[in-house]
């Protein structure tokens, strides 16, 4: 099975678990940045409040994900304090982890000069080091590189690549139907499969309510790193398009 995402900073659980049942996981740098969306920001409870944390970028919103810049490092130092804040006090929290999740994107930083995506892939190896799980992705512009003809964007572009790297099965996030992916992945080309997450409900200290899709920091310092393992390496549900039903 192969994924095709964009990155994604602090993504939620559903997110990480795709690169562990995943064959390969295909990063979809080759495509324009989407403004206020999920590629340089996601939300955490920040004293209760989900609140968003956004990585400054210097490229201009039109460019290339694989040709975005961070914008400096103070970000860095920032968000880690912000978070460390407010989870010290949670029933897993881990300082260490977080101190290295956070200098592993800084160094990442400097040595890529700013590349966005070389910054976040440094995060997820420290993640998936701490779960024991293994971690490894290709960049979609990596693949274009060496094989040209790809289409220019939508349903085409990531049935051609999946084509590219062989695939046997295209895994989708359930809003994939929207866009008509489903014209273009069939059993006489690729079969899909919709990937459908439930976040799951744990106890968050100090909410009357639990308040879902937090990046990965919330889960893991509320529930602690068995928890998260688990449900990272839990059987996903993955629907059939309805046609195939």
């Amino acid at each position: 099975m192969t994924v095709i995402s964009q990155p994604r900073y602090l993504p939620t659980l559903n997110y990480l678990q795709r690169f562990v049942f995943a064959d390969e996981f295909i990063v979809l740098d080759s495509i324009q940045r989407q403004a206020r969306d999920f590629e340089n920001r996601n939300k955490i409870l920040l004293n209760g409040t989900p609140t968003w944390l956004t990585m400054p970028i210097a490229s201009s919103s039109r460019a290339m994900i694989k040709d975005t810049a961070i914008a400096g490092t103070d970000w860095i130092d920032n968000h880690h304090q912000r978070i460390r804040s407010c989870y010290c006090n949670h029933p897993h929290f881990d300082g260490d982890l977080l101190a290295t999740s956070y200098e592993a994107m800084k160094a990442a930083q400097e040595q890529s000069g700013n590349d966005f995506t070389e910054t976040i892939s440094a995060c997820y190896r420290v993640w998936f080091d701490h779960f024991g799980l293994p971690f490894s992705i290709i960049r979609a512009s990596k693949i274009e590189a060496e094989n040209p003809g790809c289409p220019e964007k939508g349903p085409a572009k990531l049935l051609w690549l999946c084509q590219q790297r062989n695939a046997n099965t295209y895994v989708s996030g359930p809003n994939g139907a929207d866009y008509g992916i489903e014209d273009y992945f069939r059993d006489d080309t690729i079969p899909c499969v919709y990937h459908v997450h439930t976040p799951p409900q744990y106890p968050q200290p100090g909410q009357p309510e639990f308040v879902p899709w937090q990046g990965l920091y919330d889960s893991l310092f509320c529930m602690g790193r068995d928890w998260v393992k688990r449900e990272l390496t839990s059987p996903p549900n993955l629907r059939k398009p309805d046609h195939h039903e």
